[in-house]
């Protein structure tokens, strides 16, 4: 899955930089497409299933160079240039508190992957838009998230399963080459999805714990 990975990001760069569409030689081969997974350590904590950074779970160093090579052949780690290794689905949602309310435009993270990278590598978040985080089951309030290698600085609103907002941090980007040196944050209550906005951005529009987020059908 990491090398399909790798192979879609080269396609999309090759589309950004004015490629003809040949979606027959746009195909990955037999051998990428077979390449095996390795599982996460089914003994490591919960806590790691968040963690910020370029696909995270555990891979060979053949795919990781496989990788960074098609990251520099697309312009780098986060400038203009960048193509995210993933294409996020998108949804609206709308934010609602006291009589008012925002309509955001969200890409949505519910497969593992998508979870793991989230907003990593970017250099910027568009004003009213962000993320959404799904997860089949109730989180714990001590399953948190990290800000290792995301650059951007974020709000995150911990959403329970009905749709209020238990908790609002804020998350400052981590500079820390370990991961382990980086903060988590956690909501000290269960939570069913999370939503990530540019800093600042709940207290900006006059939101707090106790806003409603409801997903636009």
């Amino acid at each position: 899955m990491v090398a399909y990975v790798a192979w879609d990001v080269a396609v999309r760069c090759l589309a950004a930089w004015g490629a003809p569409a040949l979606p027959s030689l746009f195909h990955p081969p037999d051998w990428i497409l077979h390449v095996p997974l390795p599982q996460p350590n089914p003994s490591s904590s919960g806590h790691h299933f968040l963690l910020r950074g370029p696909l995270r779970a555990p891979i060979s160093a053949g795919l990781t160079t496989l990788i960074a090579w098609v990251a520099l052949a697309c312009g780098g780690g986060g400038g203009s240039g960048w193509v995210s290794p993933l294409a996020f689905d998108t949804a609206e949602v709308v934010v609602e508190q006291d009589g008012r309310s925002a309509r955001v435009l969200v890409e949505v993270a519910e497969s593992q992957q998508e979870k793991q990278f989230g907003l990593s590598r970017r250099d910027h978040l568009a004003p009213e838009s962000g993320m959404l985080f799904l997860f089949d089951e109730p989180r714990a309030g001590d399953d948190g998230f990290w800000m290792w290698r995301t650059e951007i600085p974020l709000d995150i609103a911990f959403i329970d399963s009905l749709g209020v907002v238990v908790r609002v941090m804020q998350m400052p980007p981590c500079t820390a080459t370990r991961v382990e040196a980086c903060p988590e944050y956690e909501p000290g209550s269960p939570y069913a999805s999370a939503l990530e906005m540019n800093m600042g951005w709940f207290a900006e529009k006059g939101f707090s714990e106790g806003m409603t987020v409801t997903r636009v059908p």
